[in-house]
């Protein structure tokens, strides 16, 4: 793995993630986020230009049931 790939979690070629796209991420969901899954430097999730992906599917769908 380069250095990029790790940089960029999404890069790395044999992960598929699950992606929110949304017109923008409140400062509300950004904490339920952390306090859900973590912080970002655990690879589990991540934002890049206003989307979130989701590395496990279950977080995904936890995320969409919560707020859908």
């Amino acid at each position: 793995m380069n250095i990029l790939e790790k940089s960029i979690p999404g890069l790395a070629p044999a992960v598929e993630f699950n992606i929110v796209h949304t017109t923008g991420i409140g400062e509300d969901v950004l904490h339920w986020l952390i306090n859900t899954f973590g912080h970002t430097d655990e690879g589990r999730w991540f934002i890049i230009n206003r989307s979130i992906y989701f590395k496990y599917e279950r977080d995904y769908l936890w995320f969409s049931l919560k707020w859908a």
